[in-house]
């Protein structure tokens, strides 16, 4: 008899959680877009910071499918890690994509999670003290939508 109680308590509980999880989306829909810009990568083993051109090739669907690095010195050796990066939207303004990670020739950096602001324009900022920082721009314009 309490098995049944239980399965339902857990399926209410699955079912009212849901619709949270996917109240925001990438617009436009189905797409593939690229961030560009350049970032500041900052190992955590307390290696120098440094900066490389950057670009993300983002489905709409919700991932960073694959990073391009262009930059002298280290960004060469950038080796990412925990691709494909998946979105969590805390807002229409804001989310993070998790798992990411970098190693380099000075060290590593590894998070659960990068947040990032949107500036509903397609501009998208890092936010300072990740594994990565800067301001990426999207070619064509992705924002957050409800």
């Amino acid at each position: 008899m309490k098995n049944p109680v239980r399965l339902l308590l857990v399926i209410a509980m699955v079912s009212t959680a849901a619709p949270a999880a996917f109240a925001y989306q990438l617009s436009p829909p189905n797409i593939t877009s690229q961030l560009k810009g350049r970032l500041t990568f900052t190992p955590n083993e307390g290696g120098t910071p440094f900066k490389c051109k950057i670009t993300m090739i983002l489905k709409t669907k919700g991932f960073i499918k694959s990073v391009i690095v262009d930059g002298p010195g280290g960004c060469g050796l950038l080796e990412f890690q925990g691709l494909p990066w998946h979105f969590n939207f805390a807002n229409a303004n804001s989310g993070n994509f998790g798992s990411t990670g970098f190693t380099d020739a000075s060290g590593n950096c590894h998070q659960n999670s990068e947040q990032f602001q949107d500036n509903s324009s397609g501009v998208w900022t890092l936010t300072t003290g990740q594994c990565m920082s800067g301001t990426l721009t999207s070619h064509p314009p992705v924002t957050i939508a409800p």
